[in-house]
């Protein structure tokens, strides 16, 4: 079966002009293709008027089926917007796969709650879960899920950012929907799960003293390899261990605070090092 998928990213301020961008970069990727399956987030001021990026969408693509929420940034087409007003539009084409929409809803029911709208995974090449996590027991969902169809992935995340209501910003075709879970079942396409890597920090933070575009030249006023090694031959054993798993380098997003937390730093890999310089 082929499969073709493609990706697009505008950061143009208006909503449906910003969606009708990155549906463009989609279709013109997809050559002609026709759209089984759209995947959108949005951040910032277009959560003011999701229905106008869903509406845009719609009429770039034409999606069989679309599904999204909205969050604090969007990657895409090779570009990371951590902050600000962005969409992303993931589309895919299938051939003779099929893919089908949900909506999971939470009911309360005597000594606890019930959801009603989950698909039976069970045979499925796989899903989509994207939950509101003030209002689905995402958890417990999954949970389930495992033991009913084990092996089957399903893949998603939280939906973090809010609609200007404050409701939740989760999309199913051209609608808001305000709590609850959305999400995909794919039955003939098999899903291949890739996972972002975790990292822990170790050691002390280092300034960099002197660098030239990506390549840095000192750390601490240190040839960079130099204090990179110092700081090693200082670590515990435990810390000596989580480096055996592999060095990544995390940069400060946004310099000059008294104090950083794990979620200043952006996370990078290290693609190598010259000891003669």
């Amino acid at each position: 079966m082929s499969v073709r998928i493609s990706c697009g990213l505008s950061t143009a301020s208006d909503p449906r002009s910003a969606a009708l961008a990155a549906a463009g970069q989609v279709g013109a990727a997809l050559a002609g293709a026709s759209v089984d399956l759209a995947v959108v987030f949005a951040s910032g001021a277009h959560l003011a008027a999701p229905e106008a990026t869903l509406e845009g969408v719609h009429e770039g693509l034409a999606p069989d089926v679309l599904v999204g929420c909205g969050a604090g940034g969007v990657v895409g087409a090779g570009r990371e917007i951590e902050d600000g007003t962005a969409i992303a539009v993931w589309a895919g084409s299938f051939d003779d796969g099929a893919v089908s929409t949900f909506h999971a809803e939470v009911h309360d029911v005597d000594g606890g709650v019930a959801v009603s709208g989950m698909p039976e995974l069970d045979g499925a090449g796989g899903a989509i879960l994207l939950p509101d996590p003030y209002s689905f027991p995402t958890d417990g969902v999954l949970t389930e899920l495992h033991e009913r169809a084990p092996g089957v992935p399903v893949l998603g995340g939280v939906s973090s950012a809010r609609t200007l209501d404050g409701d939740a910003a989760l999309f199913l075709g051209e609608q808001v929907v305000a709590g609850g879970a959305v999400g995909v079942r794919f039955d003939g396409v098999e899903l291949l799960p890739c996972v972002s890597q975790g990292a822990t920090p170790i050691g002390p933070e280092l300034t960099i003293t002197a660098c030239e575009g990506r390549v840095i030249h000192e750390l601490a006023g240190r040839p960079a390899l130099e204090a990179l090694r110092t700081v090693i031959e200082e670590l515990g054993d435990d810390d000596r261990e989580i480096l055996t798993q592999g060095l990544l380098l995390g940069v400060v997003i946004e310099s000059g605070r008294p104090d950083y937390l794990h979620g200043d730093f952006l996370v990078r890999g290290l693609l190598g090092g010259d000891p003669d310089t």
